[in-house]
């Protein structure tokens, strides 16, 4: 079998603090894979990368680290590295 593209979901559902409310984020990572990649080591990469989004998403809404500390990552580098005009 012949794996061309991956996709990783990583999702998660918190309680904000507030009375029956709930804050759900989730989010959907794509790889396109070429002959030779460890397919293990990239599913991998695409997990960190996706958990690191969410909870940099989620931590301002549940109130754990101040808006400031909250850092998202793009292909697994900080944001602020992200290339221009995306």
């Amino acid at each position: 079998m012949i794996v061309k593209t991956v996709s990783f979901t990583y999702g998660r559902k918190v309680q904000t603090g507030a009375q029956y409310e709930s804050a759900h984020v989730e989010i959907t990572l794509w790889a396109d894979i070429e002959e030779g990649d460890d397919l293990d080591r990239c599913m991998h990469a695409l997990h960190e990368t996706a958990k690191q989004n969410v909870m940099a998403k989620l931590a301002p809404m549940i109130g754990k680290t101040p808006e400031a500390k909250a850092q998202e990552y793009y292909l697994g580098l900080p944001s602020e590295y992200t290339p221009t005009g995306e």
